[in-house]
């Protein structure tokens, strides 16, 4: 019982010290106000990567990568099916997951297979555009989650590409300079 009081009263103790030493200006980190989930999601970084192998190899930037995720997940968001081709080509869309190592690279905030979200994908275009609709997508795709299947909150997963795969996906890791 001792112990117990002793060892609360000393995570007090040590809890008002660490709060004292926070910086009373100006500057200081407004603790009481958190930044809401939506914005720091928007803030995420966008790395460089590249993607495929041999013979078949492209390096996007940061800013490609950052410019086609916004422009997706607006566009998941605001999903309108009059963007689809006659064959039933849409993008923004669900990525299901078909073959490749993608699943096994997601970060854990958009594991699909634990959380019940929805895994969608946006093409990355390889001239450095924004997809514009048609039935050239590309071979890249940028990976984004909806955890509530909803289009409010939608992360930015990482990059994806067919190269060399044929019909399926491989992961794109961070470009190495």
């Amino acid at each position: 019982m001792h112990f117990t009081q002793i060892l609360g009263l000393s995570l007090f103790a040590v809890g008002q010290v660490s709060c004292a030493a926070l910086p009373a200006n100006s500057t200081a980190i407004n603790v009481s106000t958190p930044v809401p989930r939506g914005e720091l999601v928007d803030r995420a970084s966008a790395e460089p990567v590249q993607c495929g192998s041999g013979g078949d190899i492209k390096a996007y930037g940061s800013e490609d990568v950052k410019r086609a995720y916004n422009n997706g997940k607006t566009l998941w968001k605001n999903f309108d099916s009059s963007r689809c081709t006659p064959t039933g080509n849409c993008y923004p869309k669900s990525y299901g997951g078909n073959g490749g190592n993608v699943r096994s690279f997601l970060p854990a905030e958009c594991d699909a297979n634990s959380k019940s979200g929805t895994l969608v994908e946006w093409p990355l275009m390889e001239d450095h555009s924004i997809f514009q609709g048609g039935i050239d997508s590309g071979k890249d795709r940028i990976v984004m989650f909806d955890p509530a299947k909803d289009g409010k909150t939608v992360i930015f997963c990482g990059v994806m590409s067919h190269r060399n795969r044929g019909t399926n996906f491989d992961w794109c890791p961070r470009a190495t300079s």
